[in-house]
């Protein structure tokens, strides 16, 4: 999704490959559980998307949005 024109990404210092990697790694292994929850909007909105696609039944949810649905 990184090299897509809808979810372009630069990569520089701050946004390596190891860190797109990871993002993936996490949203894999995060895919099997009730909730996924990122304070980086950028991975929601792409984790989102393939939520959404793959037809995953993980909730992809911010930190405040995760407090503020079990407070």
């Amino acid at each position: 999704l990184d090299m897509s024109p809808i979810f372009a990404v630069k990569f520089n210092c701050k946004n390596r490959l190891i860190n797109i990697t990871r993002d993936c790694k996490h949203l894999y292994y995060a895919h099997m559980a009730q909730y996924f929850v990122t304070e980086d909007a950028k991975t929601k909105e792409k984790s989102k998307f393939v939520v959404d696609y793959l037809n995953f039944k993980v909730n992809v949810l911010s930190m405040e949005e995760f407090l503020h649905k079990f407070s």
